[in-house]
């Protein structure tokens, strides 16, 4: 299991990388809600295209928090976005 956030998810997608990625790694890669938000909100660029597409088909699993406490404490201790501090909390 590997956890990531936007920013390498972006990046890996505008550069065509993303789904190469996913073919060579055995595991379930997670990311948690906000960093679907991050990653797909802008649904009219390639890259969101692709991760939203990637999702539907499971290849990239959106794991939901049980709790939000821990969230809120990384962010306010750490100085965090919201989609940094439940990727952290979804490890």
């Amino acid at each position: 299991m590997v956890v990531v956030d936007a920013s390498p998810q972006i990046l890996l997608a505008k550069t065509e990388m993303l789904e190469m990625f996913l073919d060579g790694f055995t595991g379930e890669v997670l990311i948690p809600p906000h960093v679907q938000v991050e990653c797909c909100e802008s649904k009219d660029t390639f890259d969101a295209q692709l991760i939203s597409r990637l999702i539907k088909e499971n290849r990239i699993v959106v794991r939901k928090l049980k709790t939000q406490t821990a969230v809120q404490q990384i962010r306010k201790d750490f100085n965090l976005g919201k989609g940094e501090a439940e990727a952290i909390v979804l490890v």
